[in-house]
C-alpha cells in the first residue's frame, strides 16, 4: 500500500515540518501541499492515480467530496470542526472519531 497526507497548508516545509515533529514523516510515500495554489483534488490528480481500492480520509465535507468526485472510497473523521452529524450528510462510506479506529 502506498499513503499520502494531502493538505490545503500553504509551506510544504511547514507541513513536512509538522509531520516529522510527530515521527510520522518516513510512514508516507509523499506529502503533498495545496499551498493554496490548486484543489486538492488536483494535485491528487497530479501525483496519484487513485484506483477504486483507494481511500481518502479526511474530517471535511470537501475531503469527502473528493473523494466521490475521484471514485474511491470515502472515510470520515471527527478530529475536526465538523460533527458527525454534519458529516454523515457527505455519505462516507466509514465515520469513526480518529484515523487510528477507522476498521478497513
Amino acid at each position: 500500500h502506498r499513503l499520502y497526507i494531502v493538505t490545503n497548508r500553504q509551506s510544504k516545509p511547514k507541513a513536512v515540518q509538522q509531520v516529522n515533529s510527530f515521527g510520522w514523516v518516513d510512514l508516507f510515500d509523499e506529502i503533498l501541499v495545496t499551498e493554496q495554489k490548486t484543489k486538492k483534488i488536483n494535485l491528487i490528480k497530479q501525483h496519484i492515480n487513485p484506483i477504486e481500492e483507494c481511500w481518502i480520509i479526511g474530517d471535511t465535507g470537501k475531503d469527502i467530496q473528493t473523494g466521490k468526485q475521484l471514485n474511491i472510497n470515502t472515510a470520515a473523521v471527527l478530529s475536526g470542526f465538523l460533527n458527525k452529524q454534519k458529516l454523515i450528510e457527505y455519505k462516507p462510506e466509514k465515520i469513526a472519531d480518529t484515523v487510528v479506529q477507522i476498521e478497513f
